[in-house]
């Protein structure tokens, strides 16, 4: 690889950008947790690094959109991936939907619905964590660190709730009328259902509170 610039250092990983065989790649190391037996870290690290791989090689194959995997080091705990020009769906959700953030949120809603047939959960769905494809401004799913694999109305429903309450905090002007453009977009067997458990799981987090 040639030259790399650190992109973002979280709690789970550094990300570079750089250039491999003449690709522009995005490289995700998984960082070491000094508090965990080196033996325990190390196994941990290969399994998630190979689930995330999964889980994104196994949506971009279905046609959605998510980076390209170029290649996995499972001994390095690395995955090298397309890098994705554009911004963070973030920075088009203003004080104000303009028609283009609320057809964003129209494509998203569609593309979650995608995920979740396929038996993918995101894991943490944030305006952060989807890129605006700068070429055709088409929202691409990043970071599947916390995903996996799972059918179950429950987790689905946790999946979205994870967006709602991203808008919430982050987006307080125009939560409400962004969430509902994004649900009403989501295409689902079990739509109903999983709606029903969003509410459930509100309600649940409200009464704890309650008593608290």
């Amino acid at each position: 690889m040639n030259s790399s610039t650190k992109i973002a250092h979280c709690a789970e990983a550094i990300v570079y950008r750089t250039s491999w065989h003449n690709h522009d790649v995005c490289v995700k190391y998984r960082i070491p947790k000094r508090y965990r037996v080196a033996s325990l870290d190390d196994h941990l690290r290969q399994a998630r690094t190979a689930q995330e791989a999964k889980l994104i090689a196994r949506a971009n194959e279905a046609g959605l959109n998510t980076p390209f995997i170029r290649e996995i080091d499972l001994t390095n705990f690395i995955i090298v991936m397309d890098w994705i020009s554009g911004k963070p769906l973030k920075d088009y959700l203003l004080d104000h939907l303009s028609f283009e953030a609320k057809q964003l949120l129209f494509q998203l809603g569609v593309t979650m619905g995608s995920l979740h047939q396929l038996g993918i959960i995101h894991g943490d769905l944030t305006s952060s964590n989807c890129i605006i494809n700068t070429d055709d401004l088409s929202p691409w799913l990043i970071d599947f660190g916390l995903g996996k694999f799972s059918v179950s109305i429950e987790d689905q429903a946790v999946d979205l709730l994870v967006f709602k309450k991203t808008l919430k905090s982050t987006h307080v002007m125009i939560a409400e009328e962004a969430w509902n453009i994004f649900i009403g977009e989501y295409s689902h067997p079990k739509k109903e259902e999983i709606l029903t458990r969003i509410n459930t799981i509100e309600q649940r987090v409200r009464h704890s509170k309650g008593l608290n």
